[in-house]
């Protein structure tokens, strides 16, 4: 069967931008997302199909900093809670929906021709199954990246995963496997 590919969601969201501290941008952020269906991947069908309805609820934070012409810093943080809003003996939790999401960027630029940069990433935990019994591992990677700029040309290189961390871009568990 097909899936219809939009379903009815209503959402609200309430935030504050400040730009009190001098060179600093922050926004604090909260909302909360009503589905009528989560789309479900089913692995063992090798296909995606409607689900239960479903809240999300979250808080994100952004901050931009710029201290001086050549440094600049970007930490953006985001909690979720992600859960089926109708009540099943399953469980509640929507599997592969991740709760906690950091970044933290430094770069240095204007630095002649130069400019580079470094950032962690981390992508949390998450639930597998509905019940919460069985948890993906959270990842946390490191990249970096080095510009040059010669006449009207600019060149990069950009190493990712930059320690080698052995993650998983996404995990499933099924009864199968």
């Amino acid at each position: 069967e097909s899936v219809p590919g939009l379903v009815s969601s209503r959402g609200q969201e309430i935030g504050l931008k400040s730009q009190i501290v001098p060179d600093l941008q922050t926004t604090l952020v909260i909302w909360r997302l009503d589905f009528d269906s989560e789309l479900v991947y089913v692995g063992d069908a090798g296909n995606t199909e409607a689900g239960r309805p479903s809240r999300r609820t979250g808080v994100e934070w952004s901050n931009h900093w710029t201290p001086g012409a050549h440094f600049l810093m970007d930490a953006n943080f985001a909690w979720t809670r992600p859960r089926y809003s109708d009540n099943d003996p399953a469980g509640n939790y929507i599997a592969n929906a991740v709760q906690k999401v950091a970044n933290l960027t430094f770069a240095l630029r204007n630095l002649g021709d130069w400019s580079g940069s470094v950032g962690v990433r981390y992508i949390g935990a998450a639930p597998l199954i509905e019940d919460n019994s069985v948890r993906s591992l959270g990842t946390q990677l490191i990249d970096l990246r080095l510009g040059v700029q010669r006449q009207k040309s600019q060149f990069g290189l950009e190493v990712f995963n930059l320690l080698g961390s052995r993650t998983h871009d996404i995990d499933y568990y099924y009864a199968s496997r």
